[in-house]
C-alpha cells in the first residue's frame, strides 16, 4: 500500500502507517479448528437466509432479491475487517479535495485511523462497507475462509459485481460475544446477519442514500466554489 498522490484528503494520511499500526490489533478469542469452522458455516448460512426474512419482514421484495443477488458476503478475521474498511475509507476519502499535507499531517492522520480502526475491529460484528463513486472494490479482503461472492452463490474464490454492496461478518467478534453473553449458536449469527441485510436493502430502495456520498461532495464543491468567487470580489 502506498501514500495516495497528494490533492485529495487521502493525502492527508500516511497509509503504510496505518497499515503497520493495525497489525497490532489483537487476533480476537481462541478457538478450536472446529469451533472456528462452525461459527463461520453459521454465519455463512445466515447470510444466505437472510434477505429473505428482510423481504418477509419489510415488504421489500424487489430491493431484498437484488441484494441476494448483488451484495458480496466475506466472513473475515479482525485483520481483514480493517483491511476492508480501510480500503472504502481511502476510496472515499480520495473523492474529496484538499490541500497538500505535511509529513507530520500525514503521520497524525494515521494515527487517528489506526485508532479508529482498532476500535472497530474489536467491536464491530458486522458492517456493510460503503461503496465509494468511483472506486471499484477488490476481492479477497483476508477472510478468515476464502471466497467473496453473491448472497446466492458464495462458493470459495467466487466473486461479486464490481461496486456491489460487501458485506462483512467479523467471526471472532460474534463468537467473543455469543460467549460473554451464553448465547444461541445460530440466533446471535441470524440476528447479526438480518440487521447488516437490512442495511444492505435500504440503499436499493431508496435512491437518495446510494447517491449521498456523491451528492454531499458535490454540495461541498459548489460551497467552497462560492466562498472562493466571494473572496475574489
Amino acid at each position: 500500500m502506498t501514500v495516495t498522490a497528494q490533492g485529495t484528503a487521502a493525502g492527508l494520511v500516511d497509509w503504510r502507517t496505518v497499515e503497520r499500526l493495525t497489525r497490532l490489533i489483537p487476533a480476537g478469542p481462541s478457538a478450536s479448528r472446529s469451533a472456528r469452522a462452525s461459527s463461520v458455516a453459521v454465519l455463512r448460512r445466515s447470510a444466505q437466509e437472510a434477505p429473505a426474512w428482510v423481504a418477509r419482514i419489510t415488504g421489500l421484495n424487489r430491493a431484498a432479491q437484488q441484494v441476494t443477488e448483488t451484495t458480496r458476503v466475506s466472513v473475515v478475521d479482525r485483520a481483514g475487517l480493517v483491511r476492508a474498511s480501510t480500503r472504502a475509507l481511502r476510496g472515499l476519502m480520495e473523492q474529496v479535495p484538499a490541500l497538500r499535507a505535511s509529513e507530520a499531517v500525514q503521520l497524525v492522520g494515521a494515527a487517528e485511523v489506526a485508532g479508529a480502526m482498532s476500535l472497530l475491529a474489536t467491536r464491530l460484528l458486522g458492517q456493510v462497507v460503503p461503496t465509494a463513486p468511483s472506486r471499484p472494490h477488490g476481492h479477497g479482503t483476508g477472510a478468515a475462509t476464502p471466497g467473496t461472492a453473491p448472497v446466492s452463490d458464495m462458493t470459495a474464490g467466487g466473486g461479486g459485481e464490481v461496486g456491489s454492496p460487501h458485506l462483512l461478518l467479523v467471526a471472532p467478534n460474534v463468537l467473543a460475544v455469543r460467549r460473554q453473553m451464553d448465547l444461541d449458536m445460530l440466533d446471535l449469527p441470524a440476528w447479526v446477519c438480518l440487521h447488516e441485510m437490512t442495511h444492505a436493502v435500504q440503499p436499493g430502495r431508496c435512491t437518495l442514500a446510494r447517491s449521498l456520498p456523491v451528492r454531499l461532495h458535490a454540495h461541498g464543491d459548489r460551497r467552497r466554489r462560492r466562498g472562493r468567487i466571494r473572496r475574489c470580489r
